[in-house]
Formats: structure tokens, C-alpha cells, sequence
């Protein structure tokens, strides 16, 4: 977003911002998550894209956790503590 906003006279439409981050979208899932939107943007021969925030909001949704209270408690259950033997002071 930094990059985005130093160079805005650059990325200065939404489409342009869109297809800069879909640029560095190249591994995992992100790669799955970028081929998906280009597929659903490419309308015949014409590309129709939302507006950077809708993108951003879009991949947040895809990538954010929706339930950080529940996989926190899920986490910490399997967790145990383990008492460390303590040094002797003298």
C-alpha cells in the first residue's frame, strides 16, 4: 500500500493498483486466490475489475482469520506447560 501511495502518479486507477498486487501473488495460495479473480475479471475480451478497495476487502476475506478468539482458545487447549527444573542457588 506504502508503494502504492508513493507512486501513485504510476498506479493512479484501480485497475493499475489491482494488477500490481496481483503481480506478487506468484506461490501458494495466493497464486490460486490471483488466477481465480483474473478468470472471473476476463469478461470475453474485455476485463472487468471491482474497485481496489472491493480487491482489498475481497482478499481479506479469503486470507483473514474470522474466528481469531475461537482458534486461539483451540490452540492454547492443545498446548501444555511444562515446568522447567529450577538451577540450584547457593
Amino acid at each position: 500500500m506504502f508503494y502504492l501511495a508513493v507512486n501513485e502518479e504510476v498506479y493512479n486507477s484501480d485497475a493499475k493498483k489491482i494488477a500490481f498486487a496481483l503481480s506478487y501473488m506468484t506461490k501458494g495460495p495466493a497464486l490460486t486466490w490471483a488466477t481465480t479473480f483474473r478468470q472471473k475479471a476476463l469478461v470475453g475480451s474485455t476485463i472487468v475489475m471491482e474497485t481496489f478497495s472491493v480487491f482489498i476487502a475481497n482478499f481479506k476475506t479469503a486470507f483473514e482469520h474470522h474466528n481469531v478468539k475461537a482458534n486461539a482458545i483451540a490452540w492454547l487447549s492443545t498446548k501444555r506447560m511444562i515446568k522447567k527444573p529450577r538451577k540450584d542457588r547457593r
